[in-house]
């Protein structure tokens, strides 16, 4: 018997921290946000003001604002707003192993 996929769920920046977790919990590495954000719609100068604003604050504080910003469609960000769609971006900055786990606990 086919899976039946759960509908798309459309991700609201009220749900940063939960989003945040899950990335945490996946093994995500922190210090590829600045990726993560290229991939997912972000300017350069925006993911540059945010490793300009929160340096010392760590990769931590950095991968929120970018996740912030990815939720509010800054820089006009085009496409759902998904758990699917950061699995995607996560793949394809070669973090296969966080995109797969968040795909099995949220996508299905």
């Amino acid at each position: 018997m086919a899976r039946r996929r759960q509908p798309l769920v459309s991700l609201e920046k009220e749900r940063l921290a939960e989003i945040n977790e899950e990335l945490l919990m996946s093994g995500f590495t922190e210090a590829k946000w600045f990726k993560l954000g290229m991939i997912l719609g972000l300017s350069l100068q925006t993911l540059k003001t945010i490793e300009s604003d929160y340096k010392g604050d760590g990769a931590s504080r950095c991968l929120m604002e970018c996740l912030e910003k990815w939720l509010s469609r800054a820089d006009n960000v085009t496409g759902p707003l998904s758990w699917i769609t950061l699995a995607n971006g996560l793949r394809r900055i070669g973090e296969v192993s966080s995109a797969e786990k968040i795909s099995k606990c949220k996508c299905c």
